[in-house]
């Protein structure tokens, strides 16, 4: 094994939004719309790059003072060349509020296959970790030889039915606009993936491992789909109505009972605006002057919850889940509602068309999200 020098090519461009009479300082600074890219601009976000690829970390930093500091530190996790989780470099800068961006490049060559990280730090705390995958281009393939004319005596021979799975990647969205290795807790994990032609009718399964993730035993199978897709590019995600717990997930795409792809994915601390939720409870009132633990099958359910440190944006879902309700399934998702919201006081109201089911519920409460807490309730 051989070592690999890497080197950190750094580029930071920040944008000023005010004039240099009206600068404002901010008390919370934090990162926004981090994504991997192609270009320093963004706008061609990859999580999984060629060898000859330069690396882009690009984002926004908002409510950010003068003297705001940012550091990105790049991991090879398992490589070619490379000792497990090797530093290949760190920059530190300081910034006020603006787009900023990253960059690697290798100058030695071409980066080896396998598994990477980037990580930002907001502060000297870390804000957010994306992976990312150098992939491999395939080997060329000898041209197709011909087919010998069918004889009298010899019958054509059909084709093997060989079917091929490529461009494997996942994504914060179903149409894959927004490819990521990291997810929130309350995401849904998107995977796209493309048949070659003649694939009609291909059985694909998904099978989502959960590697290291908090209580949870080490590569625990959580959950797995399998469906029958057609050739080009398709689509399968996972979702629970539970929040993720954080740690390291693989995902595995088998084609007709066939090994495919494998894809590591992280489910990460996403609410870095400092918001918290310092009071959550039911009511049986809009003003949450009647807390009660316990529901009528007919009528609203209040859940009241006070933000502290919350900037205006602080995106806010509650997800009600039917923890153990008569004719349901355990943990059935029924409905949700959610604002942008910053520091106060707030009731979210859950009406039902027809009787709640008996049993017991719980009230998911996602900040930018990542679970923020949760209210248990009885409906009896």
């Amino acid at each position: 094994m051989h070592q690999r020098n890497f080197k950190l090519f750094l580029a930071v461009l920040i944008l000023v939004a005010a004039s240099l009479a009206c600068q404002l300082a901010f008390s919370t600074a934090k990162v926004e719309n981090l994504r991997l890219a192609q270009d320093e601009t963004g706008q061609q976000t990859t999580a999984q790059f060629n060898p000859e690829d330069t690396f882009y970390l690009v984002g926004d930093l908002s409510n950010a003072p003068d003297d705001t500091k940012l550091k990105a530190v790049w991991t090879a996790i398992e490589v070619e060349g490379a000792d497990p989780n090797t530093v290949l470099e760190e920059r530190e800068l300081t910034a006020p509020s603006g787009p900023f961006w990253f960059s690697l490049s290798q100058e030695s060559g071409i980066w080896p296959a396998g598994r990477y990280k980037v990580e930002v730090f907001l502060d000297d705390e870390l804000s957010l970790s994306m992976e990312f995958q150098v992939v491999a281009p395939p080997e060329p393939t000898a041209p197709p030889t011909a087919t010998p004319e069918p004889t009298a005596t010899t019958a054509p021979t059909a084709p093997a039915a060989q079917a091929g799975l490529t461009q494997a990647f996942t994504a914060l969205d179903e149409q894959g606009q927004r490819p990521s290795s990291a997810f929130a807790q309350a995401d849904k994990i998107y995977t796209l993936f493309t048949l070659d032609p003649g694939q009609e009718g291909a059985s694909v399964k998904g099978t989502l491992i959960a590697v290291d993730a908090e209580g949870l035993d080490p590569n625990y199978q959580f959950t797995e789909i399998e469906e029958s897709f057609g050739s080009g590019q398709n689509v399968i995600w996972f979702e629970n109505s539970a929040p993720w717990p954080k740690g390291i997930y693989r995902v595995d795409l088998a084609l007709d009972g066939q090994p495919a792809q494998s894809l590591d994915v992280e489910v990460v601390s996403t609410n870095t605006s400092g918001a918290v939720v310092t009071e959550a409870y039911s009511t049986l009132d809009n003003e949450g002057q009647q807390a009660s633990e316990t529901f009528p099958t007919n009528g609203a359910v209040y859940i009241q919850f006070t933000l502290d440190s919350a900037p205006a944006d602080t995106v806010v879902r509650g997800v009600m889940v039917a923890a153990d309700a008569e004719g349901l399934d355990p943990y059935t998702y029924i409905t949700e509602a959610g604002a942008d919201l910053g520091s106060g006081s707030y009731t979210f109201t859950f009406t039902n068309d027809s009787p709640w089911d008996v049993g017991s519920y719980v009230v998911y409460i996602y900040l930018n999200g990542e679970l923020g807490g949760s209210v248990r309730f009885q409906v009896q």
